[in-house]
């Protein structure tokens, strides 16, 4: 990991749904491939070399507003994926409503972790801003 600290979560077998955990899949950035302009499509990752993280602390809908995993969101890792910060189900569960954005937007303030790494491992995010 970069530098989010994933948080201990319970064993899968103890959630209350084993087969729906919720799960990220994270590619580690090639920063040689980042030195090409522009940015290159991702063609090269297979299943197999994709970091698997699983989040069973979100274990209940009507928690999930609460145990959504905002501190240590997979796009710490991955700048390609968008931040999920924010998740509203609707009260009959049918529908979710996802708020995500860009992760580094919200870098501001005084911040301990050097700037210019922050910048150099969230470069792919910048590409959201580029015009189309």
């Amino acid at each position: 990991a970069m530098y989010a600290t994933v948080r201990d979560d319970s064993p899968k077998s103890k959630h209350p749904s084993p087969e729906h955990v919720l799960t990220a899949y994270l590619e580690q950035p090639n920063f040689e491939e980042w030195e090409q302009k522009p940015l290159p499509v991702r063609a090269k990752a297979k299943s197999n070399l994709l970091e698997k993280r699983e989040y069973t602390r979100l274990n209940s809908c009507k928690k999930m507003i609460q145990q959504w995993p905002i501190d240590d969101t997979p796009s710490e890792d991955d700048p390609f994926l968008p931040w999920i910060h924010d998740v509203f189900p609707t009260a009959d569960g049918k529908f979710i409503q996802f708020v995500a954005q860009n992760r580094r937007r919200c870098r501001t303030g005084v911040n301990k972790v050097n700037e210019s790494d922050i910048i150099r491992k969230m470069q792919p995010q910048v590409a959201i801003f580029q015009h189309v």
